[in-house]
């Protein structure tokens, strides 16, 4: 998709399921009444110079070994204060070290003014605690998160919905993962 826009008042604008890949470039995704991007299976997105706002649930979710590259995009104004703006799935494949892989990739991207926090990763096995580290499924260069409800980032386990740890910045604008790591 290319110069477009999406919008569903009662669904998701844009859903991956199984193998699916799309390229988005230059789009809106706005006033979704679920997700603005909804991906599930082994999809691949990449989303080039796109905006999502105004989303009800989530700009971006997804799960079960999906990964989403975004290169200089804005997720902003999504609407739920208790779910995250991204929100992507840790699944018991990756963390038992095959090569199926649940992974967001941002470059200059804006996570701005949402109600709950920007980003959340979730683990959704009871295999032991979500890790920030060198296979993370999250990956982020000359990103700015700020002004989001909830926080930036916070890592979950499903299981417990407890915070494992968050990771947050004392600055306004946050690269190359400089953050401040705070235990809960």
């Amino acid at each position: 998709a290319k110069d477009c826009s999406f919008r569903s008042d009662e669904k998701s604008g844009i859903v991956l399921l199984g193998s699916a890949n799309a390229v988005v470039r230059n789009c809106l995704i706005t006033n979704c009444g679920q997700h603005g991007i909804c991906l599930r299976g082994s999809t691949e997105l990449q989303l080039y110079d796109t905006k999502l706002e105004n989303n009800v649930v989530r700009a971006l979710y997804g799960y079960a070994s999906c990964s989403v590259s975004m290169m200089n995009c804005e997720v902003t104004r999504t609407k739920s204060e208790s779910n995250a703006a991204i929100e992507m799935h840790l699944n018991k494949k990756q963390r038992l070290g095959r090569n199926t892989m649940t992974k967001l990739t941002m470059n200059l991207c804006n996570i701005v003014n949402n109600e709950g926090v920007g980003i959340c990763i979730r683990r959704n096995d009871n295999q032991g605690s979500v890790e920030e580290g060198e296979d993370s499924v999250l990956s982020m260069n000359e990103c700015r998160l700020e002004n989001n409800g909830k926080g930036n980032i916070v890592y979950l386990n499903l299981l417990n919905e407890v915070p494992q740890y968050e990771i947050s910045s004392s600055s306004d604008e946050l690269m190359d993962w400089q953050f401040e790591l705070n235990d809960n």
